[in-house]
């Protein structure tokens, strides 16, 4: 099966370290970008997100549609139903979470299970996710796109992004589509929170995540600064 020929093969798996070629910053300029979510499929099962799809924006892009996507290149599970993924060693500069995607793998010969087929569920994000995930790193950084609840939908069996999507959904698909194969759904945000609450727990999180990398010491300045700022808020 075609995949986007930018993709890096998810190298950790639920409760596993970092892989060892993202514990170390390439430059004094690397930066890590998170997002967390979660999305429900069919408005009604929560599918397990693999792999998330980001675009870095240039001024010249107009209503944020870009042309440098990147996937994700870490991933991990947190609590039961959110999903965390990363870009590590980001180059600084605006992004923005576009796509997300699951695939799985099902035996078509129930017998032998000698053959096997995979099945991609594609959920590309409507405008209104796109907007806001919009998140600017600088280097040397670390940056939280949000917690996101998307809700993962198909109106049309047939051609569902092209009568369906809006703008931003059909520019992204013209762009992947050559590169992922699977059924394409509709993503619409039901909630993104940003919150003082979700940025920490982001924060925390992280540091667990990279407990064993060269950016533990980056992530724990980057909470001492954020407690800092939010007591000052207080005060």
């Amino acid at each position: 099966m075609k995949r986007l020929l930018l993709c890096i093969v998810i190298g950790a798996v639920l409760g596993c370290d970092m892989p060892r070629h993202l514990r170390y910053a390439e430059s004094n300029a690397s930066s890590v970008i998170g997002i967390a979510l979660n999305v429900k499929l069919y408005n009604a099962l929560l599918k397990e997100q693999t792999t998330v799809y980001f675009v870095k924006l240039d001024e010249k892009d107009k209503n944020n549609l870009g042309t440098k996507i990147i996937p994700c290149n870490y991933y991990r599970g947190y609590m039961v139903s959110e999903y965390y993924a990363y870009l590590v060693n980001a180059e600084p500069g605006t992004y923005a979470a576009v796509c997300s995607t699951k695939y799985e793998t099902f035996a078509t010969d129930a017998i032998t299970a000698s053959k096997a087929t995979e099945v991609g569920y594609i959920t590309m994000f409507d405008s209104n996710i796109i907007k806001n995930s919009i998140t600017e790193v600088g280097p040397g950084q670390i940056a939280f796109m949000g917690s996101f609840s998307i809700e993962s939908k198909i109106k049309s069996v047939y051609m569902n992004i092209e009568k369906n999507g809006d703008q931003a959904q059909q520019h992204y698909y013209s762009q992947l589509k050559p590169f992922l194969e699977g059924t394409y759904f509709l993503g619409a945000l039901v909630k993104a929170d940003r919150s003082n609450r979700s940025t920490r727990q982001f924060l925390v999180t992280t540091k667990e995540f990279f407990r064993n990398s060269d950016w533990l010491k980056m992530i724990t300045n980057a909470i001492t600064a954020f407690d800092k700022a939010v007591e000052g808020q207080s005060l």
